[in-house]
């Protein structure tokens, strides 16, 4: 499906799963990725050890040409699922796009990837919020959510305020602070484990989790893409330019008024808002217009996942499961089910 190319975590999927079909690729990615990554020589750093032969840097040209000469072997949904979970991962709000982003944007590179977006089927991921779904509690545990909006509100008003007062109107100014566009402290539950685990944004590196499964909310927004997510800035916005400034300009190279939405006000109308796979690769971690001088970020918020407004989750329908993170014998972590 093209619209993959549409956003850089779709790319960044197409990217990762194009590596694990092709070690050339994966070589050729490498190099490049490196070659224009901008923390080469600082943050990131090549390092080796004994007698290397020295060889030659992959171009533009030969990636484009190993894309091109893809297997075409069936995808299975594990190898897909394992390319979304380092697509996620890769996700950053504070810093510039990684290497391997700058590669998969450039427009010889993404024609090169369109053969393979095609064979990705995303009919899965454009489901709505499922009725069941499933509450994740991580050891060790993150502060309890809580469901009051109008505090949040009043801090995120704030905090922008303080911004204005305290931090430079220079996008490039090293200054970093809130860049996430939902509350970070709102119950939100998940449409399908044990994948959802693999799908959490800046993870803290948990090992141990449960999952229990509980009835849906209602009256759920769908954000399917950039357009819901700008429609719903429009409708309902909370400025937040002075707060989200230099993280967000590092993003997107944009400078000028961000907004997010008032998710107090989207509470009087939605009951809860559900992000779908496709609409977090096509929409997330890129610029949005949302009217005239006037744009937003989706950041933070995992895909397939749904942000509770009104209420917390209720009693669970089902068994709690407990999971665990390990790594298996051939050297990949993964989850697993384990006893309490």
């Amino acid at each position: 499906m093209k619209a993959l190319l549409t956003g850089p975590r779709g790319r960044r999927l197409l990217l990762e799963l194009a590596v694990r079909l092709s070690d050339a690729v994966r070589e050729a990615l490498f190099d490049l990725a490196y070659a224009h990554n901008p923390g080469r020589d600082t943050s990131c750093v090549l390092v080796t050890w004994g007698d290397v032969e020295p060889r030659k840097a992959a171009s533009i040209e030969e990636l484009t040409a190993l894309l091109r000469a893809l297997p075409e072997d069936p995808l299975s949904p594990d190898l897909v699922h394992e390319a979304l979970g380092a697509s996620v991962d890769s996700a950053m709000y504070w810093q510039e796009p990684d290497g391997e982003d700058v590669v998969a944007s450039m427009p010889s590179v993404q024609e090169a990837l369109a053969p393979l977006a095609e064979r990705v089927s995303t009919i899965a991921w454009t489901a709505p919020a499922p009725s069941v779904q499933h509450l994740l509690e991580w050891e060790p545990p993150i502060p309890a959510a809580r469901t009051d909006l109008a505090a949040w509100v009043r801090s995120t008003r704030d905090a922008e305020q303080q911004a204005r007062r305290e931090r430079p109107q220079d996008p490039t100014a090293a200054w970093s602070g809130s860049w996430w566009s939902i509350p970070l402290d709102q119950p939100v539950t998940y449409d399908e484990v044990p994948r959802a685990l693999d799908l959490i944004e800046d993870e803290l590196g948990w090992e141990k989790c449960t999952t229990t499964p509980v009835q849906g909310p209602t009256e759920v927004l769908e954000i399917t893409g950039a357009e819901d997510w700008a429609k719903l800035c429009r409708e309902h916005p909370l400025e937040v330019t002075a707060s989200r400034r230099h993280d967000w300009y590092r993003v997107t190279g944009r400078d000028g008024t961000w907004v997010i939405p008032d998710w107090e006000a989207v509470s009087r109308r939605w009951g809860a808002v559900h992000l779908t796979v496709l609409g977090y690769l096509t929409a997330a971690t890129t610029l949005i217009d949302v009217a005239d001088g006037v744009a937003s970020v989706i950041a933070g918020w995992n895909p397939g996942s749904t942000l509770w407004l009104r209420e917390a989750p209720g009693k669970p329908i089902g068994p709690s499961q407990h999971w665990r993170w390990r790594d298996d014998d051939d050297g990949a972590g993964r989850w697993h089910p384990v006893d309490p």
